[in-house]
């Protein structure tokens, strides 16, 4: 912070012409009656006047922060200066009832990830995190800062990508949010793999890397040219996409060498990984990724897409209507799709084969009645 100066001390009126001592004592009983007169009418009116609104001004309170501004790519979280963290908030047992099995997190979650016994979920809105307790119902919202728009789990922390070019590690068992990993570059999009959190960075054409296990931005980046913007973990390797040039290269996260680029189509948005599969998505369509280029024919229609999970089984799609479906590996014979899920949010899909719907507009997590 700057210490700007304040206004010098004052010095008091200039001297005057010297008088006797006569006609100085007279002016002093003036004056010291003008003060006295001065000080009655002040207080009457801070009485009569003025009291209320002090009153209203001190009960106010300080105003709060303004809202930082939001950069126009996305997902971007617009920078800011953290907070302060303050202890998390268990949800309201007055609250609404829910389906069963749901549970209320923070507000405007946009990113769900975990396993079988805890969950957590990014609050866009709510510049929060939230953990779920599946077995028990149970949830805690921590502050973070920010505007979370993605997180992944490693290493016993939560790392939330809730600034523009930091990261906020958080721990899985007592929910504080660590010191900002500060990188210096335009994030914009995450994933966990290897002992490291990897982003992409379209403005630099490079890979970067945060390692989980120290808490450290990586100063060894991976340069791939172009405008890298969306990744994918999987087994070993990163999968990147480069929308602008529409290509996609392999990354491998051990060796880090970098592999040829290869074309797909242009309406390919992002990719997803799991399971040992790999597929490219559009805003409606889905297509298997194998070593070679992927054609427009290759595209299978699914309809819109609002958010989608791999799994053993293949891939869980939920469209804008609100229903989900299972679609299998080849992306042939989907099942019958579950309707009133949720039309925008997130899915995961865990190795158990439960399946959990992240629903924005009403900020809840539920359990997907799979079959």
């Amino acid at each position: 912070m700057t210490t700007r100066p304040g206004p010098p001390p004052d010095q008091g009126p200039p001297p005057g012409p010297s008088r006797g001592s006569g006609g100085q004592s007279m002016r002093g009983f003036a004056v010291l009656a003008t003060v006295l007169v001065l000080a009655v009418v002040t207080l009457v009116v801070v009485l009569g006047v003025g009291l209320d609104g002090l009153i209203r001004t001190v009960a106010a309170g300080p105003p709060e922060d303004p809202s930082p501004t939001t950069q126009p790519a996305a997902p971007s979280p617009a920078p800011a200066s953290p907070g302060a963290v303050s202890p998390g908030t268990a949800s309201p047992s007055t609250a609404a009832p829910l389906p069963a099995g749901a549970v209320r997190v923070g507000p405007g979650p946009v990113d769900v990830e975990g396993d079988a016994t805890t969950l957590w979920t990014a609050d866009r809105a709510g510049a929060s995190v939230t953990r779920v307790l599946p077995g028990i119902g149970a949830t805690i919202t921590f502050p973070v800062g920010g505007e979370p728009a993605q997180l992944v789990v490693a290493d016993g922390r939560v790392w939330v990508w809730n600034y523009s070019s930091a990261i906020t590690p958080v721990d899985v068992r007592t929910g504080r949010a660590g010191d900002l990993v500060r990188t210096e570059l335009g994030i914009s999009a995450i994933a966990a793999g290897d002992g490291g959190v990897w982003f992409t960075v379209p403005s630099r054409g490079l890979l970067g890397r945060i390692d989980t296990r120290t808490g450290r931005f990586d100063p060894q980046t991976v340069p791939l040219g172009g405008r890298p913007d969306h990744l994918a973990y999987d087994a070993g390797r990163l999968t990147v996409l480069d929308s602008a040039a529409h290509t996609v290269r392999t990354v491998d996260t051990r060796t880090r060498a970098v592999g040829a680029p290869r074309p797909v189509p242009a309406e390919v948005t992002t990719v997803a990984a799991g399971s040992g599969r790999r597929y490219v998505v559009s805003e409606t369509a889905l297509a298997p990724l194998g070593d070679g280029p992927v054609r427009d024919d290759q595209l299978v229609r699914v309809g819109p897409i609002a958010a989608y999970a791999t799994a053993p089984t293949g891939v869980w799609v939920l469209d804008t209507a609100g229903a989900l479906r299972r679609w299998p590996a080849d992306l042939r014979d989907p099942a019958v799709p579950i309707r009133g899920q949720a039309t925008g949010g997130d899915v995961l899909a865990l190795p158990d084969g439960r399946v959990w719907v992240l629903d924005t507009a009403a900020a809840t997590l539920r359990p997907a009645a799979t079959r």
